[in-house]
């Protein structure tokens, strides 16, 4: 075989076996499909992935505040009075530094009678109170915890109801 012959089987060799300027521009069209589609849909997962911390983080404050007003002296919840307390991003309450503060809620008491009654229930029980907790994720906005007409800012209107689970009895003894 001469030089020429074996040149011609090398350059046949090596054009059978590589990608065409065609194949290569489909690959990197499909490529870029891909990775285009992709980066398209993540501002959708990153709003959610906030509201969902956001919600939890909600969830958090309102189990929190709960559970304290469950505890506390059933008479102690009549003199609520819209207090303020400040919680950080994870939904844990700060007690030194409100500046560095996330989100807000404000607890009141709910004092209307009809609101204190049961499902199915013909009258209020005395041994119910509710409170109306508002939770804003812009805590330093003064018009985020107004009234409804003032408002400026997103917050999120929570009902708890809190039950006096040992009522005392008349002469100052638990049933």
């Amino acid at each position: 075989m001469t030089a020429r012959a074996q040149a011609n089987n090398q350059k046949q060799a090596c054009a059978g076996g590589a990608f065409t300027l065609a194949e290569s521009l489909f690959a990197l069209a499909i490529v870029s499909f891909t990775i285009l589609s992709i980066i398209g849909i993540m501002p959708n997962g990153l709003t959610e992935l906030r509201t969902a911390e956001r919600r939890s983080a909600e969830a958090r404050i309102l189990q929190s505040l709960a559970d304290e007003y469950q505890t506390l002296p059933f008479a102690r919840l009549d003199q609520i009075r819209g207090e303020v307390r400040y919680f950080d991003a994870a939904g844990a309450e700060l007690t030194n530094n409100p500046g560095d503060a996330i989100y807000a809620a404000r607890v009141e008491f709910v004092r209307t009678e009809t609101q204190r009654m049961l499902p199915g229930a013909g009258t209020a029980s005395p041994y119910l109170r509710q409170l109306r907790v508002l939770i804003t994720d812009r805590p330093h906005d003064p018009g985020a915890l107004g009234s409804q007409e003032r408002r400026t800012s997103r917050r999120r209107e929570f009902v708890v109801t809190v039950a006096d689970l040992a009522p005392d009895t008349d002469d100052g003894t638990q049933p």
